[in-house]
């Protein structure tokens, strides 16, 4: 009986980690089987297209979700006839997140990320004209090296950190120093622009409201120093990005742009 496997690994990824997944095609008792790696703190959504011959797949193609931290077999290959040859070729299209999440705590009221008693203006609010068309997202305006606290209990499950400097260009938009927070209803929170070296977390590690994260700057697409601040659900190819109720001196509230917030009332 012969046996031949031709792999053909082609990735396309619109992911927010560097822990990225591995895909490795294993040798079985009459085909193969397809296992994934995800070394990261989120789940991982990933389609695969395969072009076989002599093998089927088991159960079908679909979308298909693996855990955080795991390894698991998400598709076995049989030969259809065993006396023949068999070959394949496959790609993989994955996301970070897990596509299947669509609810998500409405009532949560978060804190705001940063504190002291100095307001802070909100630059650019929901939908703004410049870089927040058609979403949920906020630009705190800051100086350099104001203290960026957690808004919401989560694990922290993206760190950059090295990015130096911004500009006024979208092309920009890749050198930006944040933190991403996981959140327990799966949701995602971003704080992004910091400065470089100015994050104080590590991946994994769990931080509760008001813990320091980090210290803003003016890295990325970015105009002036602030801090951009927004939570999002992820989905294939794009992103929901959600509206939060904060707990201000004014008391709980959805932030409005040109108006400033400070979290407790001055004295």
């Amino acid at each position: 009986m012969i046996r031949i496997g031709f792999l053909f690994f082609c990735l396309y990824a619109n992911g927010i980690l560097a822990q990225k997944p591995l895909v490795e095609a294993v040798e079985d008792k009459g085909g193969y089987r397809i296992e994934v790696t995800n070394p990261s703190y989120l789940p991982v959504s990933m389609i695969f297209n395969f072009q076989l011959q002599n093998l089927r797949v088991d159960g079908g193609v679909d979308t298909l979700v693996v855990r955080p931290n795991s390894r698991q077999t998400v598709h076995r290959l049989w030969a259809v006839s065993p006396n023949r040859g068999y070959s394949f070729r496959y790609d993989y299209t994955y996301h970070t997140g897990d596509y299947r999440v669509r609810r998500y705590d409405t009532a949560y009221v978060y804190e705001l990320p940063f504190r002291g008693t100095v307001p802070r203006r909100v630059i650019q609010g929901y939908n703004g004209r410049f870089s927040h068309t058609d979403r949920a997202a906020l630009d705190f305006d800051m100086p350099e090296g104001t203290e960026i606290h957690a808004a919401r209990p989560g694990r922290v499950v993206e760190v950059i950190n090295n990015n130096e400097s911004g500009c006024s260009d979208p092309i920009c938009m890749n050198f930006s120093n944040l933190v991403r927070i996981l959140h327990r209803d799966g949701t995602i929170a971003e704080y992004v622009h910091l400065r470089q070296h100015g994050t104080t977390v590590k991946i994994g590690q769990k931080v509760n409201n008001g813990d320091l994260i980090g210290y803003s700057g003016n890295t990325g697409f970015s105009t002036a120093p602030h801090l951009h601040f927004a939570v999002y659900q992820q989905r294939f190819g794009h992103r929901i990005f959600l509206p939060t109720t904060f707990r201000t001196a004014f008391g709980q509230v959805i932030l409005v742009q040109g108006k400033s917030y400070s979290p407790q009332k001055s004295e």
